[in-house]
């Protein structure tokens, strides 16, 4: 029994015997007594939960034996409590000498706080430098037992060693400045001297440092500026040199670097372009790329173009590497400023189908030109060829048969008719031809004028692919017809000896760029193909063909209008024409139509038989010899006529006699006020006005916008008195 339970036990007696007769006393004071020792439990949980959460260890110490040690202990030792618990105290130290300074403490320390340093073994075997704190159990006596605090002192010893050796090296670095400055000390007393003769450069040597150090201050900044500059440069090289490498291998156009005529570099869109890879060109000349030797001579003059401007770009032709020829676009430039260099980027573009499309558009630009041109030749011819005839109708109105100039007057008609079908054809070329449009197979069109020109070209072997599935187009028979006979006289001429003409058909579908070319509308198409064994074609020949007058034959063998209006009459039905061909490789015409389209009714044709009239017409016509024969023309039926040049003088002429004029035959191409603008105002005058249109173009065009307009008839220059007598009876009569 310790101390503490004598104590409780002489209280108790005490209390017995004081309060003996008091058993409800006893009683209170046993209640009071239990809370105590439940509170005493309570506090003494408390405390061995707070010791076992500091990172102090804190043990109690009874004959130099471990009697309890909290969890931080064995964290700084390494050993487990139940290790350290019955352990004698002495297993901790290093030596005897170590157990016995310990055990001197202890001793001389038996009353109050005791503090000391010393080294525990770890249980690994290595020393850990502590801080003991202990104090006896008994105030009195610390044989009877005291608690004792460990602090590691690891991270302090650490610590201090470091900062003893920084002392160290202070008191070294302080001594070497205690020498350097006796050292300067005797050197400032040897040059005492020295400086009493140099007080008078001092101020200027000041001056001279201070300046020196500002400008090396300057140099510093400045160098210190250029080498922040130069590594933004480097980051800029590298960063461009990544995008430079993305750039080319990003781009579709072959980029070439060249030295001295070789190349040293290659992109990756060379492979694209010409066939080869990269590593494949590395180290070659510039020759494999071209599609002669001749091409390669004549661009080695580059290096010379060079010595004068930094960058040339010309078209050249180029061969693939599976031997195909294309056309590219060559930029060159000159690497650096010095003439002598080397050094060259060669870029290539592609432009094979480009060219092609570009030659296609200036064809058909330069053939709308001519066609336009041809236009207006044929406008010009049908108003001559009119005066012609008109005169010669008059001629023949009361002449006899047996008179002698009867067959001069009729042949005279019929060289009118041969000029006014040959300005037909230009006005197809021109695409202001008629047409009389209907639903066609175009199959049983090409197979019926086949079967036509076949009987009559038994040298020539017709072979036939058609598409059995085509759609109908709509179109003028009788013009698709010609076009056909003129594509096939033109292949036989190209075949003196005979040979074969292959005709195909089949569906198609244009895509915008090359509608907009041919300036059609994108879609569905039917493409006919012409192909012969013939002679073939230079291209000088290729790019003249459909010109009006152009022809290879000899002189009197041909017009040289057939194709010229095979051209124009597939432009009038919005189509267009292809041609492929070689010299000694035959023809190709790829002849496209679209499947669908409105029908265009066609001219009604007037009897042969002359009606005569009574009524007042006005004529309006800019031509004087066209006006005169008219004039006289319209005398000779019978009629009043009222001749004006103008479509001004024809409004204010209507304006005032309406009433009398029973029609009016008015001319479209008028300088001023055309016949369009003339029409619609004398609309304005009178809604209910006949007019009949006369042009020396077709009624395709303005004509058929008049006739949908209101206009009555259509007169084609130049016409005959029993086709004007037919028209105007028609119109007057209804």
């Amino acid at each position: 029994m310790d101390h503490t339970d004598s104590q409780l036990d002489e209280q108790q007696r005490r209390i017995l015997q004081e309060y003996i007769f008091n058993l409800e006393d006893v009683q209170e004071q046993a209640e009071e007594l239990t809370v105590a020792n439940a509170k005493l439990k309570q506090s003494e949980n408390i405390l061995m939960a707070v010791l076992d959460s500091t990172t102090h260890g804190i043990c109690l110490v009874k004959n130099r034996a471990f009697a309890w040690c909290n969890r931080a202990l064995t964290d700084i030792l390494g050993w487990e409590q139940e290790e350290l618990i019955g352990a004698e105290i002495s297993s901790l130290y290093q030596d005897d000498e170590g157990r016995a300074t310990i055990e001197g403490i202890i001793k001389t320390h038996k009353e109050g706080l005791f503090t000391y340093e010393h080294d525990l073994l770890h249980k690994r075997g290595h020393r850990v430098p502590c801080l003991l704190t202990g104090r006896p159990q008994d105030n009195n006596d610390t044989s009877k037992g005291y608690v004792l605090s460990v602090t590691d002192f690891t991270k302090l010893k650490n610590a201090q060693e470091a900062l003893r050796e920084a002392y160290q090296k202070l008191e070294k670095h302080a001594d070497d400045l205690l020498h350097t400055n006796r050292q300067l000390d005797r050197e400032i007393k040897e040059r005492k001297e020295t400086e009493k003769k140099l007080n008078q450069y001092r101020n200027h040597l000041e001056d001279l440092v201070r300046e020196r150090t500002a400008e090396l201050k300057r140099t510093n900044e400045q160098l210190q500026q250029e080498i922040t500059e130069r590594k933004q440069k480097e980051e800029t090289l590298a960063y461009l040199e990544k995008l430079k490498s993305s750039i080319l291998s990003g781009i579709s156009h072959a980029v070439l670097g060249l030295e001295d005529r070789k190349i040293i570099f290659a992109n990756d869109a060379v492979e694209a372009i010409f066939g080869w890879r990269p590593e494949e060109l590395t180290g070659k000349e510039t020759r494999i790329l071209y599609a002669t030797d001749e091409e390669f001579i004549r661009l080695n003059r580059i290096y010379t173009i060079l010595q004068q401007q930094e960058r040339h770009s010309e078209a050249v032709k180029c061969r693939r590497k599976d031997g195909r020829e294309i056309i590219c676009k060559l930029i060159i430039s000159r690497i650096g400023n010095s003439l002598t260099n080397k050094h060259i980027v060669a870029v290539y573009d592609d432009i094979s189908e480009r060219k092609k499309l570009e030659d296609q558009l200036l064809q058909s630009q330069k053939m709308e030109a001519v066609g336009s041109l041809a236009g207006g030749v044929a406008h010009d011819i049908n108003n001559i060829l009119m005066g012609i005839q008109g005169h010669a109708s008059l001629a023949l109105f009361d002449l006899d048969s047996s008179h002698s100039h009867y067959k001069a007057f009729v042949g005279i008609e019929e060289l009118v008719r041969s000029g006014s079908n040959l300005t037909k054809q230009l006005l197809g070329f021109a695409q202001k031809g008629k047409y009389d449009v209907k639903r066609l197979n175009i199959n049983e069109v090409i197979g019926k004028a086949s079967s036509m020109f076949g009987r009559t070209k038994k040298e020539i072997t017709i072979l036939t692919e058609f598409d059995s599935k085509l759609s109908v187009i709509e179109a003028d028979e009788g013009q698709i017809e010609q076009v056909l006979i003129n594509l096939f006289v033109n292949a036989w001429h190209a075949m003196p000896s005979g040979g074969t003409l292959h005709l195909k058909t089949q569906r198609t579908l244009l895509d915008d760029l090359t509608a907009k070319i041919h300036s059609v509308t994108p879609g569905a198409f039917i493409r006919l193909s012409v192909t012969d064994t013939g002679v073939g074609m230079d291209s000088k020949t290729r790019e003249r063909i459909f010109e009006p007058f152009f022809t290879t034959k000899d002189m009197g063998h041909g017009t040289g209008l057939g194709l010229a209006s095979a051209y124009g009459i597939i432009k009038n039905h919005r189509g267009f024409i292809e041609v492929e061909s070689e010299k000694g490789h035959g023809s190709t015409f790829h002849v496209y139509l679209p499947v669908s389209d409105k029908g265009i009714k066609g001219d009604t044709i007037p009897a042969a038989n002359i009606l005569s009239g009574k009524e007042t017409i006005l004529l309006v016509d800019d031509e004087p010899f066209v006006l005169d024969v008219s004039q006289e023309m319209l005398k000779t039926l019978g009629y009043h006529v009222i001749a004006t040049s103008n479509g001004k003088d024809a409004l204010n002429i209507y304006a005032a006699q309406k009433d009398s004029i029973a029609l009016v035959i008015l001319d479209i191409i008028m300088p001023g006020m055309g016949g369009q603008e003339t029409f619609a105002r004398l609309k304005m005058i009178d809604e209910n006005v006949k007019a009949v249109v006369s042009s020396g173009y077709s009624r395709q065009g303005q004509a058929e916008s008049l006739m949908a307009q209101g206009c009555k008839g259509f007169l084609q220059k130049p016409f005959r008195m029993n086709t004007l007598s037919q028209t105007i009876r028609q119109i007057l009569d209804a």
